[in-house]
Order: C-alpha cells, then structure tokens, then sequence
C-alpha cells in the first residue's frame, strides 16, 4: 500500500522512485496555508488545512470561488491518476494532518469508483459556476429531448434550479424517472424538452 513520507529540506534526502512529491511548489500541494489556520486560532491547524483542502478538492468554492481556484482544483484531479500506486512526500511531519493522505486514499480507489468520484466534482463545481454566473468548465447548455437524457446529466427545471442525473429508469410506455426513490426524483410520460446542461466535447463546442 502506497504511504506518506516526509520529505526533509536537508542535505543528502533523496526522494525514491516510486515518489511523487506533493508539497509546495508542486502540482499536489495544498492551497491551504496551515500558517493561516494558525493565525485564524485552529487548534490543530494541520488538521484545520487538511479538512479544507479535502472540502475544496471535493467541489466546494465557499472558501474560494475564484477561477484560481477552480483552475487548480481541476489540474489536480486531471493528474490524480498519476499518483496511483506512489508513496507521496510532504513537509508534514509524519505524527500530523496531512493533505497526501486524502490523495492517497483517493488516487488508489478501484479505476471506475475514482472517475465516478471526479465525475460528480466536477459537476458539483460546474453546478456552482453557473449558479454565479460563470462559464461552466466542463459542459454547455442545450436543448434536448428527455429520451436522451444521460447520466451526468444536469437538468434545469423551471424555476431555475438544477438537478444532476444520476440514475434513469424507463418503462414500458415511455414513462421516464430520474433518480428515482431521490429526494430530487422527477417524473413525467410526457416530456417534451427539457434545458440539459450536459458535458461535450471542445470539437463539439
């Protein structure tokens, strides 16, 4: 199982092989500053980093809904990949908090549960984008018929809010139910058009 290690800034440390270093300046670091935490009164302000890079990388722009922000989020789950299977150095001492746990834990989920797990970001991201008026990232908005609804899918009802699709399940006439048992469940036999949000690609666009 891939591990943490501590990367030291003294004469002599070399990182092995199988290393990917995720501290500053690198790609994987950690946009936020425990120095901050320190002076904001955490306790803990290495667990006080790491609960908000967690949050952050999981879609959320309370902290920083900026297009920095959104930017660098999205570099990191583009190369998450890359981190499968490497121990991941950091400055934090090995007994604290650190970001490069929550990278292990999640570039080594199995292929499919990871991209299911980038998937739904990324539509929680976009989701917010467009909720203050900015380009989404990842998908356009068009017209289509219900019948081609997908998953990912993000439907915009019309009193503007949206809901993302994440199960569809058709009948024998036609009746289609979108995440159906959700709290968000739609229903409808007659569905003429519906405004999906839905991610294409740049040839597309």
């Amino acid at each position: 199982m891939p591990k943490r290690v501590q990367r030291l800034r003294t004469k002599g440390w070399r990182k092995s092989k199988n290393c990917v270093i995720v501290s500053r300046p690198s790609r994987f670091d950690n946009p936020c500053k425990i120095s901050l935490m320190e002076e904001m009164g955490y306790e803990d302000p290495h667990e006080a980093a790491v609960g908000n890079f967690k949050s952050w990388l999981s879609g959320s722009r309370f902290d920083w809904p900026t297009e920095e922000g959104d930017v660098r989020r999205e570099r990191i789950l583009s190369d998450l990949h890359l981190l499968r299977g490497m121990d991941l150095a950091c400055t934090c001492p090995l007994d604290r908090a650190c970001h490069a746990d929550f990278l292990i834990e999640r570039a080594n989920l199995p292929s499919e549960e990871l991209n299911d797990w980038i998937l739904r970001i990324r539509v929680r991201v976009d989701q917010g984008r467009i909720r203050d008026n900015k380009e989404p990232f990842h998908v356009k908005e068009h017209l289509f018929a219900a019948d081609d609804l997908r998953i990912g899918d993000m439907v915009r009802l019309i009193d503007g809010s949206l809901v993302t699709v994440l199960e569809i399940q058709r009948g024998d006439r036609g009746e289609l139910t979108v995440n159906p048992g959700a709290p968000n469940q739609l229903n409808g036999k007659v569905w003429e058009h519906v405004t999906v949000i839905r991610k294409i690609s740049k040839e597309q666009a």
